[in-house]
């Protein structure tokens, strides 16, 4: 298994990837934590398919998840004040929760 990260942002990455869509005098935890697209949402059919329900887990659990992706797409853009952007892709093909 790979070492764990935490993705968690920093308040500059925060503004950096809201802009001034978060006020500099809202409260550290009141914003958003984790940049978009690193959430997982499954439906009653995905949940079906994993064998769990929402009654199986509350609000703040910790849960194990493993994964196999496919890589997508890669993407590189050079803005034109010279800042550069990668994205990688990666489709979930094969999932687990315990």
């Amino acid at each position: 298994m790979a070492d764990l990260k935490s993705m968690k942002m920093s308040k500059k990455e925060a503004k950096k990837m809201y802009g001034e869509s978060i006020p500099s005098d809202v409260a550290p935890d009141s914003g958003p934590k984790y940049p978009w697209g690193l959430q997982i949402d499954l439906n009653e059919e995905s949940l079906g398919k994993l064998g769990m329900s929402i009654e199986d887990v509350t609000v703040g659990d910790e849960v194990d998840v493993t994964a196999v992706a496919m890589v997508e797409s890669l993407r590189m853009s050079q803005h034109q004040d010279g800042s550069k952007c990668e994205n990688i892709t990666l489709q979930i093909t094969k999932m687990g929760i315990k």
